[in-house]
C-alpha cells in the first residue's frame, strides 16, 4: 500500500488539492475496483498497477490545476467503475459530483466505494442517460466524461444537463482545431461554443476538449438512444 500511496502522490503532488490521505483513499479505491473485477467485468483494467497508472493518476493529471468555485456541480455520464466522477470527488472535495449508468452493478459498486471512503459530495444514480438529462435539464456546473464513447454522444447527452454558462470537459487526446466540421456543428447547435485557449488558462485545463454551454439547447435533445447512435455514425470525428 505505501509504495502505491507514495506512486500516486508522487504524480499529483503539483496538484493544490492533494493530500497523502487523499491519495490513500485514492489507493483504496484502486482496490477496489481491482478486488470487485474478479466478480463481474466493472473494468477492461485487470491489474492494481495499471488501474492506479491509467484509471486514478490519468484522471487527475489533465484538471490537477482546475481551478473551480466551492459548491460547484458535475455530472459524469456513463461513468463505469467511477472514472473520472469518483477520483474528482476525492481530490475536489468542495464540488458536489453526481454519477450516472444505465448498469445496476455498476452503481451498487460506486454507492459502496462512497460509504467506504466517506464521499459526502458524491451521489451515484443508475439511469439511462437520455433519461437522466432529460428530466435534470440545466442543472450542473460542468460535466465530465472520460472513454464514455464518440464525442457525438458525450455533447447530446450533456449539454441539456449543463446550466447556461456551464462546461462540458472531454478527456480525450483530439483538439478541436482537428474535429469534423460537421462535429463541430452539432456541438453548437445544442448550444456549445468551443473554448479559447485564455478559457483553459483561467480554469486551470491544459489537455482535452472544453466546451461552454452558450445557448440553450433546443428541447428535442436528448433523443432517442438508438437515433443518436444512428447519427453518430455517420460523422467521423476529425477531419480526414
Amino acid at each position: 500500500m505505501e509504495q502505491f500511496v507514495e506512486h500516486i502522490y508522487s504524480q499529483l503532488k503539483d496538484c493544490r488539492y492533494i493530500t497523502v490521505e487523499k491519495c490513500e483513499k485514492l489507493y483504496l479505491y484502486a482496490v477496489m475496483i481491482n478486488e470487485t473485477n474478479k466478480k463481474f467485468n466493472l473494468s477492461g483494467h485487470k491489474n492494481l498497477e495499471s488501474i492506479v497508472t491509467d484509471l486514478i493518476i490519468n484522471s487527475v493529471i489533465p484538471v490537477k490545476s482546475l481551478s473551480v468555485p466551492r459548491g460547484t456541480t458535475f455530472i459524469d455520464i456513463g461513468t463505469g467503475s467511477g472514472i473520472p466522477g469518483v477520483v474528482l470527488s476525492v481530490v475536489f472535495d468542495e464540488i458536489n459530483g453526481t454519477l450516472i449508468d444505465s448498469n445496476e452493478k455498476k452503481i451498487e459498486f460506486i454507492n459502496s466505494v462512497k460509504s467506504r471512503l466517506c464521499l459526502d459530495n458524491l451521489t451515484a444514480e443508475a439511469a439511462r442517460a437520455e433519461d437522466f438529462v432529460s428530466e435534470r435539464r440545466d442543472m450542473f456546473d460542468f460535466c465530465f466524461t472520460r472513454a464514455f464513447g464518440p464525442l457525438y454522444y458525450s455533447a447530446e447527452f450533456a449539454f441539456p444537463a449543463l446550466k447556461e454558462g456551464g462546461y462540458l470537459y472531454i478527456y480525450s487526446h483530439l483538439t478541436e482545431k482537428i474535429l469534423n466540421n460537421r462535429l463541430k456543428q452539432h456541438f453548437k447547435v445544442l448550444g456549445g461554443d468551443f473554448s479559447e485557449k485564455e478559457t483553459y488558462d483561467r480554469l486551470g485545463l491544459v489537455t482535452g476538449i472544453l466546451c461552454e454551454k452558450i445557448n440553450s439547447t433546443p428541447m428535442k435533445y436528448p433523443r432517442r438512444f438508438a437515433v443518436i447512435k444512428r447519427e453518430a455514425a455517420k460523422i467521423p470525428e476529425t477531419e480526414s
